[in-house]
């Protein structure tokens, strides 16, 4: 499922093929000051990301000793292990794993490469894209350090860098699931289901929207250089490939879609843009009240969908 998710993040971002994620998805929200308003002006909320529950989201660090043995002009495991994923998918699994294994049979044991052994096994490394020279990528790959100190490179560096330590106060997430009726939701999100859930239509997304799916791991990787660098390298890669070795822009986007895996219950995507920006929000297929919301919120509801012909009903119980 994680590989599905990446390949999903590089074609949709890089606007390579359309839309083809959940054709619904689920808000469960409680009655409040902005609800009526909210669906009467067509729009969700994106909430800056250090108000979100989890309080690790999109949290950064910066070790640069992670990646490059500056010493010895050699590369940390982390940033190979970047190459090697990103040709993955031009390979078969066991010459994967045989690239790999040579690969790390030839690390020092602080896990750092000598330049000159990485070009030493250049051939081998080559049987992951057959048909595709990619000597040009490993010449630059081993050119790192100090390509990154070349001006135009060291600026997209920095503004990467940058994107990824502010993105805690000015990036907004919208926050929905492809669970229709979690009673785990029901309770955290939607007041004790005393608040109601909409079902969004997303059948026809327009390829603008950043609509990215969450991964769940046991760790979170907090180091942005190595994403960074993931991303950087794949779009080297995809210039001196001619794009036929297509830039991995997924490992940059995890910074801001992974959770740890306690909270995987949740089935999250998430639209994301701009922190506290009102998005328009996708077509409305129905709305569900939970069974403990107040008369009142009831009849309100009702009225609105009827008004706006927009499916409405009560929530079915489910086992708790």
């Amino acid at each position: 499922m994680a590989d599905a998710k990446s390949n999903y993040l590089n074609n949709v971002v890089l606007k390579k093929q359309p839309y083809d994620g959940p054709k619904s998805l689920f808000k469960y929200r409680p009655f409040d000051d902005h609800t009526f308003d909210m669906l009467e002006n067509n729009y969700v909320f994106l909430c800056k990301v250090s108000k979100l529950d989890d309080k690790s989201e999109c949290i950064t660090t910066i070790n640069e000793e992670n990646i490059f043995d500056f010493e010895n002009n050699g590369l940390k495991r982390e940033c190979v292990e970047q190459l090697l994923n990103i040709l993955k998918p031009y390979s078969n699994p066991e010459t994967f794993e045989l690239t790999r294994s040579e690969v790390y049979s030839i690390m020092n044991p602080d896990c750092s490469i000598r330049a000159h052994f990485l070009l030493d096994i250049t051939d081998k490394i080559q049987a992951l894209a057959p048909g595709k020279d990619i000597s040009p990528i490993i010449n630059w790959l081993i050119a790192i350090p100090r390509k990154m100190d070349e001006a135009q490179n060291k600026e997209m560096f920095e503004k990467l860098i940058s994107v990824g330590l502010k993105a805690r106060e000015l990036m907004g997430v919208c926050s929905l699931s492809e669970l229709d009726n979690s009673n785990e939701l029901w309770n955290e999100y939607a007041d004790s289901k005393r608040g109601y859930c909409v079902e969004y239509d997303f059948s026809d997304i327009s390829n603008e929207t950043y609509l990215l799916p969450v991964f769940y791991q046991k760790e979170r990787n907090t180091n942005i250089v190595i994403q960074v660098i993931a991303s950087f390298i794949g779009q080297i890669i995809r210039g001196f490939s001619n794009n036929e070795i297509q830039a991995d822009v997924s490992q940059f986007l995890r910074l801001f879609t992974t959770k740890y895996d306690n909270w995987s219950y949740q089935c999250e995507w998430r639209l994301i843009g701009d922190a506290n920006q009102h998005m328009k929000a996708p077509k409305i297929k129905k709305i569900t009240i939970g069974e403990k919301a107040s008369l009142e919120n009831i009849n309100k509801m009702r009225t609105f969908c009827e008004t706006h012909k927009i499916k409405v009903e009560i929530r079915r119980q489910c086992n708790e």
